[in-house]
């Protein structure tokens, strides 16, 4: 499926640049020159790692207790707890093409993890041509003592009226039992 995919935005691309001269746009698309095409395709992405927030009462004590003794919050950190992760796609000119973001919730007693979910995810871009159309999947459980949540965000790139290129981005929080988290790309929980 991926291939066929990929092939179609091949053809696409092909078709846009085989126009030659600037492509013909519709009021919410850019008129590019296929020369410049090149600048609205993502090539690196940044991740802004957002600060870990205790989510309920027993998590604002255990916080409280490690403050009030000058400690970190300990390796048995009890009560839910969120953390918010941001991707930021850039073309080769270093633009932020697109931002998509995910915050997990997580829940812990003890030594274990007893709850996962998401607790806010979305995306946005100001970058002519590019659209965000939303979350399509998204999921949370408790994998391997982790509370691991997911959410996959789809953004189109429209040239000329053509689909040039349509990502499907995914974001995935895995909270740890000591309240601490973690970030990847992966869809799904496990």
């Amino acid at each position: 499926m991926r291939s066929l995919g990929r092939a179609v935005v091949s053809a696409a691309l092909a078709a846009v640049l085989l126009l030659g001269g600037a492509v013909a746009a519709t009021a919410d698309e850019p008129e590019v020159d296929p020369a410049e095409l090149a600048d609205l395709l993502p090539v690196t992405t940044e991740v802004e790692v957002g600060p870990q927030l205790p989510a309920d009462l027993p998590a604002l004590t255990s916080l409280a207790v490690a403050k009030g003794g000058a400690q970190t919050v300990s390796a048995m950190a009890t009560g839910c707890w969120t953390q918010r992760w941001t991707w930021r796609p850039r073309s080769g000119a270093g633009t932020v093409l697109y931002t998509y973001y995910h915050v997990g919730y997580w829940c812990a007693s003890g030594t274990k993890v007893t709850a996962a979910r998401v607790a806010s995810a979305g995306g946005e871009t100001r970058t002519p041509g590019w659209q965000y159309r939303g979350i399509v999947d998204r999921g949370a459980g408790v994998v391997s003592n982790q509370g691991r949540s997911f959410t996959q965000h789809k953004f189109t790139l429209r040239v000329g009226g053509i689909d040039v290129q349509s990502p499907l981005q995914c974001a995935r929080a895995k909270g740890a039992v000591t309240g601490g988290a973690s970030a990847d790309a992966i869809c799904g929980i496990y």
